[in-house]
């Protein structure tokens, strides 16, 4: 197969596009050149290539049309939840390990190191 020097046109990209299309039994009225390019700039962003890497490839002359193009994943979407969900158990653990080291100083003054997880429980048996 040989490569042309010159561009493909939009129609002759589009063609293609729906001819392979119907070759996989899809609906080629439901799809089109913009697809691809929403797919892959869907793509670049969820695989963390850099914004004007992706943006210069995909000829947008502005930042705002290119994020149009950009369908957010259910994973990138969760990023924030999760981000703050691990700093959150982290902000946990911390004072809890802080709270314990509080307690086994004050045992030190008050009773003289002899502290023990016990003594945090109320029930009696």
């Amino acid at each position: 197969m040989e490569l042309r020097k010159e561009p493909m046109s939009y129609s002759r990209a589009s063609e293609l596009i729906k001819r392979e299309l119907q070759k996989e039994e899809l609906d080629p009225k439901l799809y089109g050149v913009n697809s691809l390019r929403a797919g892959g700039a869907s793509a670049a962003a969820a695989l963390g290539v850099p914004d004007r890497l992706f943006q210069r490839q995909g000829e947008w002359r502005s930042e705002r049309s290119k994020k149009n193009y950009i369908q957010e994943s259910m994973e990138s979407l969760l990023t924030v939840t999760n981000t703050i969900q691990a700093r959150e158990l982290i902000r946990h653990l911390w004072l809890n390990f802080h709270l314990v080291q509080i307690y086994q100083t004050l045992s030190d003054i008050v009773l003289g190191g002899t502290f023990s997880m016990n003594c945090v429980q109320t029930s009696r048996a």
